[in-house]
This record gives C-alpha cells, sequence and structure tokens, in this order.
C-alpha cells in the first residue's frame, strides 16, 4: 500500500478529548494513505500489523474518529453477495469549533503536530526519545494511569520522583496503552506486587517493557496472570473471547458488551437474541465485571 511522508493531524483533531491519542494518530495515518478524493481501503489488520496492535484496538480507534465525524467508513459487497470485497475510509473532517480551546500559535512551534511518519514510528515504538524543544503529548487515559501505577509501587523508592523521570513512567504507560491494555496489566502488575515469587521481580515499571530475547517482563507476568484468572473467569464469558466490559446507555441503563476478537462490537441485544446467552448468563457476566 503506497503511504506518503507525511501524515497530517489538524487542530480540530489533536485537541478533541474525546479521542485517544492513538486513534489521532491513526487519522494521520489514513492522511497519509488517502488518494486526492481523501479515500483509502486499508484494512484494521493492516494498521493492526503496521503498529503492532491487536485488531480490536484498531477498532476502537476508527469507531473514535467515526463518532467525532473526522471519517466515514463504507463496505463494498461482491456483487449479488453479502460479502465484504472492501472498506473505504474517507476523510470528512468538519468545520472547526468556534469554541475549540487550541494552544496559543506561539507554543505551537515547539509540539509534534505533523509527524514525519520515520519520527512517528519511532515515538510508538519507544525507540526515540523527542528532543528538548518538542513535547510529546499523552493521553487522558494515561495522564490518569500514572497515579495508580505510582501507587502498586508506593511501598519502595522506584516511584518518580522528578520531572524527566515522571516523563519516563508515562512514556511507559503510553507504550502499554498502545499494545496492550492498561487496565489489565494495572491489574497483572498489582496481582504480581502482591505474589510471593513475583514481587521481588517486579519493582518498577519501565523495567517491565524492557525487551530480552524479543519478550518482555510485563508479556511474562500478563500471561501468568491471565492463565490464573482463566479458571475465575464465569463460564458465559468464555464462549466468546474478546474484551468484555460494562456500558452505560444513554437512558442510563447498565448493559453488558464484548469486542470479539476480530473488532465486532455485541451489545447485550444481540448477545440474547442471537448468541443465546440468557439473562442469568448477563446477570452473572455482569456481577463478574462488578
Amino acid at each position: 500500500m503506497k503511504k506518503n511522508y507525511y501524515a497530517v493531524i489538524p487542530a480540530e483533531v489533536r485537541y478533541n478529548s474525546a479521542l485517544t491519542a492513538n486513534a489521532k494518530l491513526l487519522y494521520g495515518e489514513i492522511t497519509a494513505l488517502a488518494d486526492e478524493k481523501g479515500n483509502c481501503n486499508p484494512t484494521n489488520r493492516y494498521f493492526a500489523e503496521l503498529y503492532q496492535v491487536s485488531t480490536v484496538s484498531v477498532s476502537k480507534w476508527v469507531r473514535q474518529l467515526e463518532k467525532e465525524g473526522y471519517i466515514k467508513t463504507c463496505l463494498k459487497y461482491k456483487k449479488d453477495s453479502k460479502e465484504v470485497e472492501e472498506r473505504v475510509i474517507n476523510i470528512s473532517l468538519p468545520p472547526p469549533k468556534e469554541n475549540l480551546n487550541t494552544p496559543p500559535k506561539k507554543s505551537l512551534k515547539n509540539n509534534i503536530y505533523i509527524y514525519n511518519t520515520h519520527t512517528l514510528d519511532n515515538i510508538l515504538n519507544n525507540n526515540t526519545l523527542p528532543t528538548k524543544n518538542q513535547t510529546v503529548h499523552f493521553s487522558p487515559e494515561v495522564e490518569k494511569a500514572l497515579e495508580y501505577f505510582i501507587g502498586l509501587f508506593s511501598d519502595l523508592k522506584t516511584t518518580p520522583n522528578t520531572k524527566a523521570k515522571k516523563q519516563k513512567w508515562l512514556k511507559s504507560l503510553a507504550f502499554i496503552e498502545k499494545h496492550y491494555e492498561l487496565k489489565e496489566a494495572y491489574l497483572a502488575i498489582k496481582w504480581a506486587r502482591q505474589d510471593s515469587f513475583w514481587q521481588s521481580n517486579v519493582l518498577s515499571l519501565p523495567p517491565l517493557l524492557v525487551s530480552k530475547n524479543g519478550e518482555r517482563k510485563l508479556d511474562k507476568i500478563l500471561a501468568k496472570y491471565r492463565s490464573k484468572n482463566k479458571n475465575q473467569m464465569p463460564e458465559p464469558m468464555q464462549r466468546i473471547k474478546g474484551d468484555w466490559k460494562i456500558i452505560t446507555t444513554p437512558d442510563g441503563r447498565k448493559e453488558v458488551q464484548v469486542t470479539n476478537n476480530y473488532g465486532k462490537t455485541i451489545n447485550e441485544f444481540l448477545l440474547t437474541q442471537h448468541n443465546g446467552y440468557s439473562k442469568a448468563d448477563i446477570e452473572t457476566i455482569k456481577n463478574f465485571l462488578e
């Protein structure tokens, strides 16, 4: 697939707090692939392999961009068939909002907003730190997660006590957000900090992400944590592998939904009407998640 050398992220996208940092970066990648009409047809698997993340993560970012009106997706079907032939993504940036809260123009020159694709790839993969005149912006989820991850090591002297160390921890969390799930990583590290074997081997966050022989210590911890919790997960949740969670509907009700490993989101109605889940199954899952 042909790529342009630059990826462009307009202010309307950059400062939208409803988007995660990775969704904004995905928008930039889409601009780099789009033709003169703003169209391109990459699959979620293409993006997943490009950034070494799951298709579930890519699907979440695409939905965020589409919900905010920055892209439109259209499925093209094979002739006389319901089989999808390709998905076309069209860039459809709406007019800037009048009350868009953007930084003063004076400060823009020192921030990374229009990314050279090589620089972008280096930052995403935690290989290259920005220069002192550049600023990396972290997602609200990463900023919020920092205090919780610090709390896991509060009994040690390895917690970040300088601005530079805090930035290193934030960068580590941004890496986790891109390659893993922040919540699962937090729970796995929390378990490891209480485990008799792992406790003495988990003393700080950044070292968990150092790759040794192609594997990170966090990978080992997650594998043990998942194995330990597999038997604890209720049977109804094991029928569909994916990201289970409870959402709040617009009318204030709490519902169960799952995004499977193919990126498809299945709500409570579909679970009961098309996937054979009973009301008791839904209640069991809801109780477990809560």
